[in-house]
């Protein structure tokens, strides 16, 4: 008797074997490369450059570039800057290196190509943020890491 229970559970896990379905076969390579492309994103809007988000008056940019007026400070360090909020206008670092808000320049270590600023703190432990205006006065690119040397402007 126990060998006919054992044939006819035998027979039903066999019967269920046939009905589980195999995977299917992989896609041709065509297919493969298309769901590779990216889809296009519509209704981004037309992208702005730099100049156009660069809004810094001509005044601004003679007094950020004028560094031989105002006597340089103590340097207060090197730091390596990217491209901050695009959207906060002026000429600015954001870095450690300073607890409060106060002028300063930056020179650009690779360069030497310099620019009068805002230094504002920021608590972060390490890199520092450049504002829009400055990058481009410093001539790099808005993708770039930059390394500047740190001035607080003495009193004049």
């Amino acid at each position: 008797m126990r060998h006919k229970y054992l044939s006819i559970i035998g027979f039903g896990l066999m019967a269920g074997c046939a009905q589980v379905q195999t995977p299917a076969p992989p896609a041709p390579a065509a297919a493969k490369q298309s769901a590779a492309v990216p889809p296009e994103i519509s209704g981004t809007g037309t992208p702005t450059p730099a100049n156009q988000l660069d809004i810094a008056t001509d005044s601004e940019r003679a007094a950020a570039a004028d560094t031989t007026q105002k006597s340089a400070g103590a340097l207060l360090g090197v730091t390596v800057a990217a491209l901050g909020n695009p959207a906060q206008t002026g000429f600015w670092l954001k870095t450690a290196l300073v607890d409060v808000e106060t002028q300063g320049s930056i020179r650009n270590a690779a360069t030497g190509a310099a620019v009068n600023l805002t230094l504002l703190p920021l608590e972060a432990a390490s890199g520092s943020q450049l504002s829009l205006s400055a990058m481009r006065m410093l001539d790099v690119p808005l993708t770039a890491l930059v390394e500047v040397r740190v001035y607080k402007l003495g009193s004049e």
